[in-house]
């Protein structure tokens, strides 16, 4: 499920059909671990999701190292023209194509050339015709280095900050995140009373959906 940022700042945090009213957004991510997808099998499936009437596909293969683990890394030209022959599949089936990342295993929030190589890898993925981005912080350890303390205060606000700023670089286009605390079980204490939780919801920028998969 993907639900807009400000759901989050209720004071009870409960789900609201109103906020969802804008456009259902509804489709597949591939963002499992393991062997990813191959392109035909990629291109097979926008093919089964227009038929089903769905909307989106987000492209975040966890095995896929220049997704997560090498994520600083570009891509070469035939890595490039292979994403892009997707990318054109899905615009040919009527998919919204979102392009994700996962930087959260090893990145600096507080580094300029940290955020600056997520803006130079999302801007090339946009000059493949991508028009929709997301960052992913799930699966990873609510850790910062010593140099990110010294100017966040929370984990959160490192998120948010490094999320905001490659929002507004890319021209606020359709964007999405995905919280270290995703769900109702990772929640820290609880739903109701994660600090965490609430601070993305106040401070992400309203354009930006959020991504949360129930209990």
């Amino acid at each position: 499920m993907i639900l807009p940022s400000h759901w989050f700042s209720l004071q009870a945090v409960k789900f609201s059909y109103i906020a969802m009213a804008e456009r259902w957004i509804s489709g597949v991510i591939e963002g499992f671990y393991g062997r990813p997808w191959t392109t035909e099998q990629r291109k097979r499936l926008f093919h089964t999701m227009q038929e089903l009437n769905l909307n989106t596909y987000v492209y975040a293969p966890k095995d896929d190292l220049k997704h997560r683990v090498e994520w600083r890394s570009l891509y070469t030209v035939e890595e490039s023209d292979n994403l892009q022959s997707i990318i054109e599949e899905a615009k040919r089936c009527s998919v919204d194509f979102c392009y994700a990342l996962s930087p959260g295993y090893d990145i600096v929030y507080s580094s300029h050339e940290e955020v600056n190589l997520i803006k130079k890898k999302f801007e090339q993925v946009k000059n493949l015709g991508c028009e929709s981005f997301s960052l992913l912080f799930d699966d990873i350890e609510e850790s910062m280095s010593d140099s990110d303390k010294q100017k966040f205060t929370s984990f959160a606000q490192a998120q948010v900050s490094l999320t905001n700023q490659v929002y507004d670089y890319l021209g606020q286009p359709k964007f999405s995140f995905c919280p270290t605390e995703y769900c109702s079980a990772k929640s820290i204490p609880s739903l109701d009373e994660s600090d965490y939780l609430h601070h993305i919801g106040q401070k992400l920028l309203p354009g930006i959906h959020i991504f949360w998969t129930g209990e």
